[in-house]
């Protein structure tokens, strides 16, 4: 194998490529997580993981074929001068990566030794889109996706065909983003075609030129351009209804963000909402908030430990109970919201006074066992706090679970994400109640 190319042509596709890879590979040879390097009329260039296959092509001077670790490669590649030439040499199992006196080794992975690539042979579905369309219809909603494991479907892309488009769907339970591009397709008509998140395409996209292709077959994507291909594994689930969150516009205004902000203050709206700097917990003390500058809703108390879901910034806050601010503002509310990221039986401890007054208010919360586990709480030590009120399901991300409006007996028996109602067990409470029902078809 001999391989001549500058050191930025070749360093770039190295980066992209070994982005495929975990950053914990191991520095032995393995066979998941190689790079496999083939010549001809120009270079291939060929990384997988256990569920992804990227091909690079790149227009060098190349004969013969040989695999070696991808991100020891990259590395190793990146630390030339842009101007370098690199040239790549190989012997039964060292591959020497060489400029001008410099000599550097890798070991060879034995081609015989490399998994099965991945293919897509029965193709059941494709589109074909400009590159730019094709960057407009992913890119812009990948940021809306979930990162936890447990709701394992969320973590991709939904791909599926409108009328003369393709639209592009991702949520994390709390933000739901949606693309639509206009485009002749047969790619999906079902709610199967979950293309796992990876800062690998939106990088690739950034690149490509001319169409791009999206083909499909049961278990497999394939998006493919001039210079790249990357085959996945889809994830194998149904992704939740949406449709119905999505709100039908009856007209559209397009106004300049900063004259809205003016209107906004001279009508003297900005005075009708009161930001408190502080964390409703269950008992007063100094806390800290774990966020993220990004999408600050999935904000937490910080715990030891704590699922990096929240964010990576830290905050130092005043902690309050609700009690307590109802005292002090001699307020006591009808309709309290909460989505408080596994606090929420934290802050019902803080509020036993207000919620227990012959005029409590209705409560709408969120249920999340996976948050509530990640704060030393659980669904049963949340609801039971509620000793005053009567439970009813109110909608989930998961397709309807439990009809609108229905009684839940036994919460303890919910292991997804889902936001309930908490009514007064009062005369009035079941009359205010009764008469939300009636509107419910």
């Amino acid at each position: 194998m001999k391989i001549t190319a500058p050191a930025a042509t070749l360093a770039n596709a190295l980066g992209t490529a070994a982005s495929l890879v975990a950053k914990n590979e191991p520095k032995r040879p393995a066979a998941v997580g190689a790079a496999r390097l083939v010549g001809g009329d120009h270079l291939t260039l060929i990384v997988s993981n256990r569920t992804a296959e990227l091909t690079i092509t790149i227009e060098v001077d190349a004969e013969g074929e040989v695999a070696v670790p991808a991100r020891r490669l990259a590395e190793l590649v990146a630390n030339f001068p842009p101007d370098a030439e690199i040239t790549i040499t190989t012997s039964d199992i060292v591959a020497t990566v060489s400029a001008g006196r410099s000599r550097f080794k890798l070991p060879t992975i034995a081609l015989a030794d490399l998994q099965a690539p991945l293919a897509l042979i029965e193709e059941t579905g494709r589109v074909v889109l400009s590159a730019d369309n094709a960057r407009d219809l992913i890119c812009r909603v990948t940021f809306a996706a979930e990162t936890e494991q447990p709701r394992f479907y969320l973590c991709g892309i939904h791909l599926h065909d409108g009328e003369d488009s393709v639209a592009a769907v991702a949520t994390n339970g709390i933000i739901l983003a949606r693309s639509v591009v206009s485009a002749a397709t047969s790619l999906s008509q079902d709610r199967r075609l979950i293309v796992p998140t990876s800062k690998i395409i939106p990088k690739l996209l950034g690149i490509a030129t001319g169409d791009v292709t999206i083909r499909r077959s049961v278990s497999l994507i394939e998006i493919a351009a001039d210079n790249f291909k990357l085959v996945s594994r889809l994830i194998d689930y149904e992704f939740p209804l949406y449709a119905h969150l999505i709100a039908k516009p009856t007209s559209t205004v397009i106004t300049d963000r900063a004259k809205l902000v003016q209107s906004v203050e001279r009508l003297g709206l900005s005075n009708s909402v009161y930001p408190v700097a502080a964390a409703v917990i269950d008992n007063p003390r100094p806390v800290r908030i774990s966020y993220s500058e990004r999408n600050s809703l999935l904000a937490q108390i910080h715990q030891p430990g704590l699922n990096p879901r929240g964010g990576d910034k830290i905050a130092d806050a005043k902690g309050v109970t609700l009690d307590e601010i109802s005292s002090l503002t001699r307020t006591f509310p009808q309709l309290l919201k909460i989505d408080a990221e596994g606090s929420e039986a934290a802050v019902f401890r803080g509020s036993q006074r207000l919620l227990s007054r012959p005029d409590r208010p209705a409560i709408l919360f969120e249920c999340n066992a996976a948050t509530l586990v990640q704060c030393g709480e659980s669904v049963a030590t949340l609801t039971d706090l509620l000793g005053g009120y009567a439970l009813y399901y109110v909608n989930d991300y998961c397709g309807q679970k439990i009809p609108f409006g229905d009684p839940v007996e036994n919460p303890a028996k919910i292991d997804w994400v889902c936001n309930l109602f908490a009514v007064p067990v009062t005369e009035s409470g079941f009359r205010r109640w009764t008469s939300v029902l009636k509107h419910r078809h």
